[in-house]
């Protein structure tokens, strides 16, 4: 998805990261009890989520059909599972021009639930903030032109929630190159976390 990013977005302690904390304040007391009311379920086949905390493309969709065909080399039979909007065709010929089974529904645990029967193991294009689905991984995608920009949740900043969780995630793949000041923000905030380019 592309967005139009505010300046200010990339720059800490900026007037209108300020300006705008107020309503930010909302949307994480709404994420706050989003969380809190959510009931994750558990289902009977492996889930690995490629997610991001970043508004906007990171690059997931081809990270998806890359690690869809990295296991199939290891003799497994995987789907992506991507929830349904309209927008977002250009991803799903995407996903099928490899040649790689995709399931999109508008809900992703009917969609999993669709998948069972059919396939051992279910890679859900992005819903790392879909907190009713139990993950078995989750790996966070970021690019290297934005990263976590100015560390601020939207609207004073690009952040879909607060960057405290990147504790939920196991692996981080920054789509870019080698960046150390970045490897050592991600690893304070969770030490045994994987960090791969």
């Amino acid at each position: 998805m592309r967005i139009n990013k505010p300046q200010f977005w990339q720059h800490p302690r900026s007037i209108g990261s300020l300006i705008l904390f107020p309503i930010t304040l909302i949307v994480l007391i709404f994420i706050f009890f989003k969380k809190r009311f959510s009931k994750e379920k558990k289902f009977s086949i492996p889930i690995i989520c490629i997610g991001n905390i970043y508004l906007g493309g990171t690059g997931k969709t081809p990270l998806s059909i890359l690690i869809c065909e990295e296991l199939r080399a290891l003799k497994k039979n995987p789907v992506i599972i991507k929830k349904f909007y309209e927008n977002q065709n250009d991803e799903r010929l995407l996903i099928k021009s490899r040649n790689i089974p995709l399931i999109s529904e508008k809900k992703r645990d009917q969609a999993i639930l669709l998948a069972i029967n059919n396939y051992d193991l279910v890679v859900l294009d992005d819903g790392f903030q879909d907190y009713n689905i139990k993950k078995d991984m989750n790996i966070l995608c970021f690019h290297e032109n934005q990263l976590l920009g100015n560390e601020q949740v939207f609207p004073s900043g690009p952040l879909r929630e607060n960057i405290n969780s990147i504790k939920r995630a196991q692996a981080v793949i920054i789509n870019g190159k080698k960046n150390t000041k970045f490897e050592a923000k991600y690893l304070s905030i969770k030490e045994n976390i994987k960090i791969f380019y």
